[in-house]
Formats: C-alpha cells, structure tokens, sequence
C-alpha cells in the first residue's frame, strides 16, 4: 500500500511504504489535517475525497490495498473518509479531476465532510462515495427559490457521475435544458419550458437515462413514518453504488447523502443535503444553516409519501 500527500505550499511529494514508513507517514496526515482545520477556519476550503479550493489546493491520495483493517481504518478516519470508499479509481486521472474543478470552481465539493465525522458508540455510517459538487437555489445568478429544489438535486447528483469520470464530457443541464430533454420526451406539454413548475422523483429519473442511459430505480414510501422499515434497502445502495439519492415527498426535495444507523436499536440519522440553501458558497455558513447536516427519522411526515431516485453506478 502506499499513499502520496501532495502540498501545492511546498511542492514536495511524499510516496511511503507503509510497513516501512509508517511513523512518517502518521506525520504527513497530522499536517495534513492541522491544515484542513486552519482552512476551514478561514472558509476557503471545500474537502472531500480530493479537497479542492479556489486558493489552495491541498489533496491527499490514497490506494490503502495491502494495507490490514486496523491501518486503513486510520487512515479513513484521520481523513473523514467512509471507510467504504476504497482507492481512488486508476481510471480517473488527476488531470480530468482537476478539469472537473475548473468547470464549477465556484461551487463546493463534498460538504458533508466538513461536519463532525464522529459516530456514537454502537453506531455504523453508510455514506455517499467518491466526489459531487453542491448545487442549491439561486446559483448561477439564477433565481430558483420556490420551485426549484429538485432540479438542484438532479444536478448534484449529475455532478457525481461526472466527477467520478463515468462521464467526463457530461455537462449540468440548466432548467431550461431539463424542461426541454422532458418536453422532448413527451412527459410535458410545451408550455413547461420556461416555468416555474416543480419536478419530482420521477422526472429526475428520466433526465439521468436520457444523460447516462442507466435506468433509476424508484423506492417508493407510502407514508414518512415508515421510513425505518426502508433504511435497509438504502444501505444497501451506499454500499454498492454510493451516488447521492435524490427524494421528494409533498412540495419538497432533497439529496440524501448517507445513513448513520445504531447497530442495537435500529435508530437512524439521514444526512440531508438541502437544495434550498439560499447563502454564499462559503462551508461555515452552509453548515450553520442547514445547508448539509444528520436529521433524525422525523423529518419524514406521517401522512406524506416520499419518492427516493435511487441513481445505479454504470
């Protein structure tokens, strides 16, 4: 196993054996992390998997095989990383990751990792894998507040086919576009384009197999206060796809990003990232709105049913 740390600061590349270096390399993730921190505090960084800011660039890469449990485990928890993650795909160069950037160099990566990542004893985390990019309402000088939250979510969960590489060239429909692709697709009249009617699960459904060509599987929740019995059924997605779930029940939606389930009592946390942030691109006030955060299962209205898009890996 090895692992490059790579400090634009100093330019300076580390690449370690593990069994051999391994003091050294606990050194490397030390800084590494004392430098997330005083970026966070200054809210110039975006982490994730690959940790991206429009100022500093500061990225750690990781291909833990060969490594035993216990040494992955550290690193994964040092680094926030869901220890269901793995490598770092070889098929996705640093170069088309960095290209990625440049197209949404405005916009923040992997927010949920900038929140407290530790668990309650007795507690396991399914999370969202790999890289997207947060889209919300009134991005792109475009004003959406009302209406748009599900085409916001689409769009983050687009972002995480493309950051992955699945599909380098796709590009983030704009409304319009999305209104257009289901006009063409004979699930709305004309007049639709150029609205400003809500879309659900459905729809988002249909705008990712016309962009992909993969078909979405719709779980449907007859009434909110059944979701515990569906928690398993959504592992099981973060276990073997791990794209971000798209769901909409009444007149809102939201993009679930992963479980936190207590291995004992079965009690669950959702963690919601929420399309109907309004603020700055700026991680310290998305958090402190609410923009990305756990929710208990009440945030699933008895009487109400709920649509989840669940998004397949090619």
């Amino acid at each position: 196993g090895s692992v490059i740390c790579v400090q634009e600061t100093d330019s300076k590349y580390v690449n370690q054996d593990f069994q051999k270096h391994q003091e050294e390399l606990f050194t490397v993730l030390d800084q590494f992390d004392s430098q997330i921190n005083k970026y966070l505090d200054n809210n110039s960084l975006s982490t994730g998997f690959l940790g991206f800011s429009n100022e500093v660039l500061p990225h750690c890469f990781m291909s833990p095989y060969g490594l035993s449990k216990d040494q992955q485990y550290y690193f994964y928890e040092k680094l926030a990383i869901n220890d269901q993650l793995g490598a770092l795909r070889k098929d996705v160069s640093i170069k088309s990751q960095l290209d990625n950037v440049l197209i949404d160099s405005e916009k923040l990566r992997n927010v949920h990792l900038s929140l407290n990542q530790k668990r309650s004893p007795g507690t396991k985390r399914y999370l969202a894998k790999g890289t997207y990019v947060y889209h919300h309402y009134m991005q792109d000088s475009f004003n959406d507040e009302g209406w748009g939250c599900a085409y916001r979510s689409l769009q983050t969960v687009l972002s995480w086919y493309r950051e992955q590489g699945y599909f380098k060239n796709l590009q983030i429909p704009t409304h319009k576009q999305v209104q257009e692709m289901l006009v063409s697709l004979g699930d709305k009249q004309k007049e639709f384009i150029g609205s400003c009617e809500w879309i659900g699960a459905f729809e988002v459904s249909l705008i990712i197999n016309k962009l992909t060509n993969l078909d979405c599987r719709i779980l449907f929740v007859s009434n909110g206060g059944d979701i515990l019995t569906k928690v398993r059924e959504l592992k099981e997605h973060f276990v073997t796809n791990g794209s971000p779930i798209m769901y909409g029940g009444g007149v809102y939606a939201y993009t679930l990003m992963g479980l936190d389930i207590d291995e004992q009592s079965g009690e669950t946390k959702f963690l919601i990232l929420d399309p109907h942030y309004t603020g700055r691109d700026n991680i310290k006030n998305i958090i402190e709105k609410g923009g990305i955060g756990w929710k208990g299962a009440e945030i699933f209205l008895p009487g109400t049913y709920y649509n989840f898009c669940i998004a397949p890996r090619p």
